[in-house]
């Protein structure tokens, strides 16, 4: 999970983290996994304390011990559930900075062979330019 905290890196890094986290979280059932120990792990500190009747301090120890584990394990679920949000967020914005991108370099390289051509050219795509506004305000 410290993985999914870190910086996910570029589009094909966090695809592949995204794979491997769909592959862990839905194919090998993580979070079912963790969730169904939850009421095991309380049910078996109540059997405890029921066997520990003698030793009531140990067996509150162990209780509260198995709390803790049961708390942690709810968080530790709850926070891989949001982390599936997070990376395919991650991604959309990884396809919408690419897209931006790609318009930029090609906004760039059109108006670097504007500027390539000889002052009669652009004479010529300037008047273009200013009879087509002038026809479109008609």
């Amino acid at each position: 999970m410290e993985i999914l905290n870190k910086k996910q890196g570029n589009l094909a890094q966090t695809e592949q983290l995204f794979q491997e986290y769909k592959r862990k979280i839905h194919d090998e059932k993580i979070i079912a996994t963790i969730e169904g120990l939850l009421p095991e792990l309380t049910r078996k500190a109540q059997n405890y304390g029921q066997l520990r009747k003698k030793d009531d301090q140990t067996s509150k120890g162990f209780n509260a011990y198995c709390e803790c584990v049961r708390k942690t394990l709810k968080s530790a679920a709850l926070d891989l559930k949001t982390k599936e949000h997070m990376l395919q967020e991650t991604l959309d914005n990884w396809k919408v900075y690419l897209s931006s991108y790609d318009q930029l370099e090609r906004w760039l390289n059109e108006g670097d062979q504007v500027l390539q051509r000889s002052s009669q050219e652009k004479l010529v795509s300037s008047n273009g330019f200013i009879l087509n506004a002038v026809l479109s305000l008609k």
